[in-house]
């Protein structure tokens, strides 16, 4: 039973992390940067001010929920038969729990959610193409006061635009009930992702509970999805769909439940691009499985799906629209990134930033940048000859992903970990899903920095030398677990093949 005996430590972490969310509210509170749409104090009425003060505030909250959370997951592996389910419960009533507290967070480190209303408000309320009108074109609309990004269309893809608009439909004219709309649909995602988890990792044959709580209770994922209002969860919630709807054609064995595992994947590219991979990889799959023409036919008849599902989810906004929108973010600097980022910064450092050296640098970048994109899609397409099942499809999309996120993408956003996470857990143990675990970790840091830069911001000191550390933590502490990982691999095997 738990709590007696072995197992009680996961309602025990599950109650100190509840705890810790309540603790959390401070951070928002603290930092002041979006409109405060409920005004919570549960644990007093107070606030850290100073910006080193409050960014060691967060890592200490951070250090904690982490702690707690690698807790749990090493409990796991100690219980059996009754226990794992009644663990099962906990984790699930923990994550409960820990939703309800972050549900009503009085304010938000991130404005992203409040440009999700805005989207979906252009097109339900103002009759605009939210592709072609920014929000700033709707100034007396209160939504988009709360904006971050007002002077700029939608960054999204059809999908998620679409989806938008239902929820705008649905919620309320006003700030606070419509972003209680938002994330309540983003906690009822955040438990359908750990249930289809579940079912994936059973239908392979493996016990589900440690993909649950690596999942559930991942610290990255609970505050991004629930707590900060972000639509990564979403994303792969069709992801996911879509290869539980494969793996369930596995004993049926019909073409229509592969078009709706097709049908869910275009879905996920729609709301984002970074998950086109994961189609690229399930087609590939079913065209290793069958073989010969059969399963070439197999696999460009299901491509046709994709071509139809994406066609249909464009169409509406197609007129004007800017189909390389998506590829605004690289036309511009961002307060995060990853190991372009810091490449900028060193090139900028030393050739200036205007005149002869800034264009310098500039090019260096535009080249080092396209470089490493043709790369990644040369490992993509190498991966894709390699990929025979859907246990194939998780694993290479996540060391695509991975190392886009990584080393190429120039706008790395903290949220972009719910990607990681989600795959890694469906992932078998090892090296590969540590890194990724650990990332999960590690690049929260460029979330303690954005605390600490607006809490600076006024006070005219120059914040670089703690961007660059961030992002050096972000990318480098997963890289470089990932590269001595692999050099105590070759270590070994080198030892055991002198042995012999």
């Amino acid at each position: 039973m738990i709590g007696t005996g072995r197992g009680r430590k996961i309602p025990l972490a599950g109650a100190a992390m509840t705890g810790l969310c309540l603790l959390f509210y401070y951070v928002p509170i603290s930092t002041r940067h979006t409109v405060e749409v409920f005004h919570l104090r549960p644990l007093g009425d107070w606030a850290v001010r100073p910006p080193f003060a409050l960014a060691g505030f967060y890592a200490g909250i951070l250090a904690a929920l982490f702690g707690f959370y690698l807790m749990a997951y090493r409990e796991t592996g100690r219980l059996a038969g009754g226990e794992r389910r009644a663990a099962r419960g906990a984790v699930y009533a923990g994550t409960a729990a820990v939703i309800l507290v972050l549900l009503f967070l009085p304010s938000l480190l991130s404005k992203d959610v409040f440009d999700y209303m805005v989207q979906g408000r252009i097109l339900v309320l103002h009759r605009a193409n939210p592709f072609q009108i920014s929000g700033s074109a709707f100034g007396s609309d209160a939504f988009v006061r709360a904006m971050g990004w007002p002077q700029y269309t939608t960054l999204y893809g059809p999908g998620w635009v679409s989806a938008c608009a239902l929820l705008s439909w649905l919620a309320p004219g006003n700030l606070a009930g419509s972003l209680l709309v938002y994330k309540a649909v983003f906690a009822a995602v955040h438990l359908a992702n750990g249930l289809i988890i579940a079912a994936l990792l059973r239908g392979w044959g493996r016990d589900p509970l440690g993909g649950e709580i690596l999942y559930l209770w991942n610290p990255l994922v609970i505050l991004e999805v629930v707590g900060q209002g972000h639509n990564d969860g979403f994303l792969m919630l069709w992801a996911l769909l879509g290869l539980l709807l494969i793996q369930r054609r596995e004993s049926i064995r019909t073409f229509y439940d592969e078009s709706l595992g097709t049908v869910c994947m275009t879905i996920s590219i729609l709301i984002k691009y970074v998950t086109g991979p994961l189609l690229v990889f399930l087609l590939a799959a079913r065209w290793r499985e069958r073989g010969g023409v059969r399963g070439l036919v197999r696999a460009i008849g299901l491509a046709f799906v994709a071509l139809g599902v994406a066609l249909v989810g464009y169409m509406p906004y197609a007129s004007g629209m800017d189909f390389f929108n998506f590829l605004r973010p690289y036309n511009h600097g961002s307060y995060q990134g990853g190991t372009l980022m810091l490449l900028n910064m060193v090139l900028h450092k030393f050739m200036g930033e205007t005149g002869l050296g800034g264009e310098r640098a500039g090019d260096i970048m535009l080249l080092t940048g396209t470089v490493l994109a043709l790369l990644t899609l040369a490992l993509a397409l190498l991966l894709a000859f390699r990929t025979r099942n859907e246990q194939d499809v998780a694993r290479n999309g996540l060391i695509v992903l991975f190392g886009y996120i990584l080393v190429v993408t120039a706008l790395l956003r903290v949220s972009y970990g719910v990607w990681i996470v989600s795959l890694a857990v469906l992932v078998a143990p090892g090296l590969l899903r540590r890194s990724a675990l650990i990332f999960s970790a590690s690049v929260m840091t460029l979330d303690i920095f954005w605390v600490f830069a607006i809490r600076s911001m006024g006070s005219g000191a120059p914040v670089y030398r703690e961007q660059a550390l961030s992002a050096v933590v972000a990318v480098g502490v997963p890289i470089s677990y990932l590269l001595a990982g692999v050099a105590r691999k070759k270590a070994w095997i080198k030892a055991a093949g002198g042995q012999e």
